[in-house]
């Protein structure tokens, strides 16, 4: 009796283990809480492309735009700054003729400062991205083929004056210019011109009045400048569970499948395995996947059609998951490509937040976002949960065309530009900053 008692303990005992191995698998296979991302689920924001991701939401709003318009016709210059709406409508006519001239382009070459000044001051527009894009992400957002080049730039001016488009790019960091000839008419991207209402501006080089210590490139508009006003916000004070599990989501984390504690500090930690979520008091969110680059059956995956991701897919997936965590979190600001850069293996892409075209200082870090993609997969990120809420009530600023006198009386060139920055009573304001410090109010 007692040899049979114990058989049938060991029969129980392996059915039990046997359980809890299928268990283990199911969670883990059927279950998992890290999933795969494609390429073509991430967000391409061109007119005749979806704009949603794999879950139906809607993200247009999180597309990359530039942040400034400039156009030029018959000699005479008009800009459009600090509209939002405005940037978004004119961007919309002009799609069409700047994806015509990067399908029919040709090689890039490098060129002088001096035709790039030159060709400012002929009929043509001028896009201001505000930190250096990859001309091949800036074709797959268009929908156009892209490939293995990387290089980057700031400023895109589409020259009209002959016959055929002439694509400019001027690197800010670098401070090369490239050429890129195409086959493209002008005709389209004339016809686009003609319909985008603006109001009158110059770039700083070709103003009447000596603006020579200012960057070049700096439109002045005419009329007086009446930015909205802008509140912020911690979002992590107001943190609730459904936000939380949101964050997860967008890392293909899930909330019953993490382990979780919290720090001293108050800094909410999420683990599952060697993958972990952090979000601070502070208002930073943080992902981290420390699994070896070679397994390929765990990690936030991106799959393309290709064996490898191009630089352009890197680029566009750093963006859809900064754009899926934006939408679910954060305010009314919009993302931004302050820097990219990478080789074969990875790639580190840098973003910033705008609000109707003019950016906003993070209080903890010098930029919004920061995503780290590996070969195949989203390494690390690490971003700000700040939020914001625009107003109808606007402000009065120094006009740009005296902030720019005044920068010019110190006699060495600097970088002016509009931001909205952090006030000693917790708010933000728009400020006029010189090389990114702060020089006065409005």
């Amino acid at each position: 009796m007692n040899r049979t008692r114990e058989k049938l303990k060991t029969v129980l005992i392996c059915l039990l283990l046997v359980g809890m191995v299928y268990l283990t698998y199911s969670v883990w296979f059927f279950d998992s809480p890290l999933g795969e991302m494609k390429i073509e689920d991430l967000f391409n924001v061109s007119d005749t492309q979806k704009t949603s991701n794999a879950a139906g939401e809607d993200l247009s709003h999180y597309g990359i735009r530039p942040l400034s318009i400039a156009v030029r016709e018959n000699g005479e210059c008009r800009a459009i700054l600090y509209d939002g709406a405005a940037l978004e409508g004119a961007y919309k006519k002009l799609r069409d003729g700047i994806a015509s001239a990067f399908e029919r382009g040709r090689e890039i070459k490098t060129v002088s400062d001096k035709e790039w000044r030159d060709a400012l001051s002929k009929d043509g527009v001028f896009l201001d991205y505000s930190g250096n894009i990859p001309i091949e992400a800036l074709k797959l957002w268009l929908g156009e083929e892209n490939g293995e080049d990387t290089t980057c730039g700031q400023y895109f001016l589409f020259s009209t004056s002959a016959r055929t488009v002439k694509v400019y790019i001027k690197n800010t960091e670098t401070q090369r210019v490239y050429l890129m000839e195409t086959s493209s008419t002008s005709e389209t991207l004339k016809k686009a011109l003609s319909e985008i209402a603006a109001t009158p501006a110059e770039f700083a080089l070709l103003s009447e009045t000596d603006f020579s210590a200012v960057n070049p490139e700096m439109l002045i508009p005419e009329e007086l400048i009446k930015p909205a006003a802008v509140s912020s916000y911690n979002i992590y004070t107001a943190f609730e569970a459904d936000t939380v599990a949101a964050c997860l989501e967008c890392f293909k984390l899930r909330n019953t499948a993490s382990s979780s504690y919290t720090e001293k500090d108050g800094t909410q930690v999420y683990i599952t395995d060697m993958v972990s979520m952090k979000i601070s008091p502070t208002g930073i969110v943080s992902y981290t996947d420390l699994r070896d680059e070679a397994d390929e059956a765990l990690g936030i995956k991106i799959n393309s059609d290709e064996e490898e991701l191009t630089f352009a897919e890197r680029c566009e997936a750093a963006r859809g998951v900064v754009a899926s965590l934006a939408k679910k979190v954060s305010g009314s600001g919009q993302i931004y490509i302050l820097h990219a850069g990478g080789d074969a293996n990875s790639a580190e892409i840098i973003f910033g937040c705008h609000i109707n075209g003019i950016p906003v200082n993070m209080k903890e870090t010098p930029y919004f976002a920061r995503v780290t993609v590996k070969k195949n997969s989203i390494g690390e990120v690490r971003m700000n949960l700040s939020g914001y809420e625009v107003s109808a009530q606007t402000m009065e600023m120094l006009p740009a065309r005296l902030a720019a006198a005044a920068v010019s009386q110190t006699g060495t060139v600097n970088t002016l530009s509009l931001r909205y920055g952090h006030t000693d009573d917790g708010k933000i304001a728009p400020l006029w900053f010189v090389n990114g410090t702060e020089k006065g109010e409005g």
